[in-house]
Parts: C-alpha cells; sequence; structure tokens
C-alpha cells in the first residue's frame, strides 16, 4: 500500500497498492437556524488526518495497483534484493539477486547495499550480467521512480529508504543489460566492461542517479531503432575505456559502413529511409576521465526526431560531446547550456553528412572523421555552452557535406583557450 504525508513521511508495501480516499468534500449551506446548534456540535474528522505525533489508525478506503505512467503497464510485483539475503523478497524477508530469475515482465526491483557490493555475474548460469526483462524498474536509495493509480489520476515519486547498493561485474563482463521500457536509477556501477548496456531495446527508458566509475568500455551504451523516448540524467561517469555516455540510433550496422583504404568511415549512398521519431534527452549528467568522448550519439537514418544535450559537465576527455549522422532529416537538435572542462581534440563536434548520389565524387578521408551529426531540412541550436580548455581541434564545430536547408543558430557561447590552433577555430562551421 502507499502512503505519505509531514508525519509519516512515503511508505510503500511489497503489494505495490495506492491508498485512495473516496469521495470529494461537500460545502454545506448554513441558515440562521441550525448555525448555532452547529457551533456547539463536536469537530467531524476525515478518518486518517495527521494532527500530531500520534500513532493514527490505518484506513484504506481503496487500494488500486500501481501502474507505469509511461506505458500504462500495472506493476507485478515488488522484489527487495540485498547481498546476502535469502528471504521471499519481501521488504521485512529481501532476496539475493539469483531470486531475481524468478520476476516477470513489469516487476519493480529495490536493491539494498547493506550486505556489502553485489555482484551480477551471479544473477544466472545462463547470463553473466543481472539482465532486465521488459518493462522491469530497477531502483535504489537516492533513486525513484513514477507509479500512478490504475485511473491515471494520481501520479507519486516513490525513492525507497536504506543504504544505496553497488552493482559490480568483472572487467569483461557488462554490470546491467537493460530491456524495453525499463527505468535504471539510484545505483552504484564498479568495474564492468559496460556498466549499462541495451542492445535493439524500444520503448520508453530512463537512466537516471546514478554513480558509475572504473568502468573498462562505455558507462552508459545503447544502441536502439524503435526507442520512443529516452531520458539519461543526473547521472556521473569517472573513468571510463571508452566513452562516458553513447547512444546509437541503428538502421544499418557500424561494420557494414563503407570504409576507405585507410579504414575511415565513409558516406552512406541513397540511404534516405528513416528509422522514424527518437526523443533523446541527455541532461545534467557529469562525465570525466574517459579515453574517447564524453557525450556521443550516432544517428543513421533517423527522421523526424528531437535531440536535447543541456547541463552537462564533460572533463578529461579526448572530445567533449560528438553527434553524428548519415543520412538524417528533419531534425531538431538542441545543444545548450553546456560545460566542457577540459578536452585533448574538441570541445563539441557537430558532423553532417548528407547521402550522396552515387555519381557524385567520394569524400576524401581528411574531410571525413568520427566526430559528427546532422544533415538536412534539420534546425540546430548551440547556445549558452562553456568550452574551456581544448589542446588541439575545434572549440565548437560544425562539419558539413552536401547537406541541405539546414538552420543553425550559435549564440552565447564562450570558448576559453585552443592549444595547437589559432584563434580561428574556437568556433569553426564548415561546408
Amino acid at each position: 500500500d502507499w502512503q505519505k504525508d509531514n508525519v509519516r513521511g512515503s511508505n510503500l508495501e511489497a503489494t505495490i497498492a495506492f491508498t485512495i480516499p473516496l469521495g470529494e468534500k461537500r460545502v454545506e449551506k448554513l441558515d440562521e437556524e441550525n448555525l448555532e446548534s452547529r457551533m456547539i456540535d463536536a469537530p467531524k474528522r476525515d478518518i486518517n488526518v495527521i494532527v500530531g505525533e500520534s500513532k493514527p489508525t490505518k484506513v484504506i478506503k481503496e487500494t488500486s495497483a500501481a501502474v507505469d505512467p509511461e506505458t500504462s503497464e500495472e506493476i507485478n510485483n515488488a522484489w527487495f534484493v540485498r547481498k546476502n539475503g535469502d528471504g521471499s523478497g519481501t521488504k521485512e524477508d529481501p532476496t539475493n539477486i539469483s531470486n531475481l530469475t524468478n520476476s516477470k515482465e513489469n516487476d519493480l526491483i529495490i536493491m539494498l547495499g547493506d550486505d556489502g557490493d553485489i555482484n551480477t555475474d551471479n544473477y544466472s548460469d545462463e547470463t553473466s550480467s543481472l539482465v532486465l526483462k521488459s518493462g522491469q524498474k530497477l531502483v535504489s536509495p537516492s533513486g525513484s521512480v513514477y507509479l500512478q493509480n490504475r485511473n491515471g489520476d494520481r501520479v507519486v515519486q516513490y525513492s525507497p529508504e536504506g543504504k544505496q547498493a553497488t552493482l559490480t561485474n568483472d572487467l569483461s563482463k557488462n554490470i546491467l543489460e537493460i530491456a524495453d521500457n525499463t527505468t535504471v536509477s539510484g545505483l552504484n556501477f564498479k568495474n564492468g566492461k559496460n556498466a549499462i548496456y541495451g542492445s535493439e531495446v524500444s520503448g520508453e527508458l530512463i537512466v537516471s542517479n546514478n554513480v558509475i566509475q572504473d568502468s573498462a568500455g562505455n558507462g552508459i551504451w545503447i544502441e536502439s531503432e524503435e526507442t520512443n523516448s529516452v531520458i539519461i540524467e543526473n547521472n556521473i561517469v569517472k573513468t571510463a575505456g571508452d566513452n562516458g555516455i553513447a547512444l546509437r540510433a541503428i538502421n544499418i550496422k557500424y561494420e557494414d559502413i563503407p570504409k576507405d583504404e585507410y579504414g575511415d568511415i565513409q558516406p552512406i549512398l541513397n540511404q534516405t529511409e528513416g528509422n522514424g521519431k527518437l526523443n533523446i534527452t541527455i541532461r545534467k549528467n557529469e562525465v570525466h576521465d574517459v579515453v574517447n568522448s564524453g557525450l556521443v550519439m550516432f544517428m543513421y537514418s533517423d527522421d523526424e526526431s528531437e535531440i536535447l544535450f543541456s547541463d552537462n559537465t564533460v572533463d578529461k576527455v579526448k572530445t567533449g560531446m560528438n553527434i553524428w549522422s548519415y543520412a538524417a532529416k528533419n531534425n531538431n537538435i538542441n545543444i545548450i547550456n553546456n560545460n566542457v572542462v577540459g578536452s585533448e581534440q574538441n570541445g563539441i563536434n557537430i558532423y553532417a553528412n548528407q547521402p550522396l548520389e552515387e555519381t557524385e565524387d567520394v569524400i576524401t578521408p581528411e574531410s571525413v572523421n568520427l566526430t559528427n551529426i546532422m544533415d538536412y531540412n534539420s534546425n540546430i541550436l548551440i547556445a549558452d555552452n562553456k568550452i574551456g580548455k581544448v589542446m588541439s581541434g575545434k572549440g565548437i564545430g560544425i562539419n558539413s557535406i552536401s547537406t541541405g536547408q539546414n538552420i543553425i543558430q550559435m549564440n552565447g557561447n564562450i570558448v576559453d583557450y585552443i592549444g595547437s590552433y589559432d584563434s580561428d577555430n574556437k568556433y569553426k562551421v564548415r561546408s
């Protein structure tokens, strides 16, 4: 049952249900004859109104199943998990990670760190990672999930109490693999290949309030061609062997992209059919000490998408932010209020590559790099970003090859220092 008030705070029992008061307040019109008698009547209070620190009696007037507000799917069950848990999975009797193989789609999983770090390799003999099922929500103290009642007129934000859990794994194995319509919030991730990984996931994805450190690969790595919405916010990534946060909207596989004799990517010919709309939000994240890009997004043949990079802080990376695209069109890209403290090569780099006709000249390797984005008939806004120290390359770079009618706006940006290049590379637009 769900309850919340100023005295008792919030409380979620393992049944995952809402307590919903019935009825509405009525206002009676008092006439002069009954006014005097009403004034001396004993006061009437609603059941379960809290007037002090006394222990009230809980009265459930209506119970409704909790529902995912994004998908309208009911939350089937709640699992409380600790490293050494050996119970049934209730709040009073937590279970361990291996028992999560019995969980179902759309379950809520609450990870607790009271017994120490949880190695996700112990989840199953069949996998080397914790693998979520479709619709599941994984949350730990400092994280939260939104739940609503079946009627859709009450929404609450649930954050569990207790000690935050730390998930870990070997450097050759992913720590967590997400599924369609999943949420991951409030956990620590330590070591592992990719801390959070998703392959061909779809639907609504939320990754928030997590701390990721010492990943051999990427902090967050998500691949998808059908995702309706991805929200990645308030995460901290510290030390990664590849990228901090990486998204790839897939229509063609990376290994299928043509390469030249030098191994550099070549433009895609006649690849114009879009995947459909993507809604990507990457905001309020911190990325430090990663080998390649702090934030990177690859788009292949995506159409009418909304992309937002905002209020992120990136430091000690090769390139601060890379967005690159082949055959993307009709997109809105907003890169606003980000802070790239220090990078080796580029602060923010956008690369636009419209599909070429087969009769056109082949683009030389010199003009094609691995830091790209937009195509044609798109709106790009780069505003109020701060680029600190860039050792080489460009502070903010926009490169376009045979693009159409894009609208590009840059305003309010500050680039402090460019190392081995002249000041013209602080802001560089090239066609």
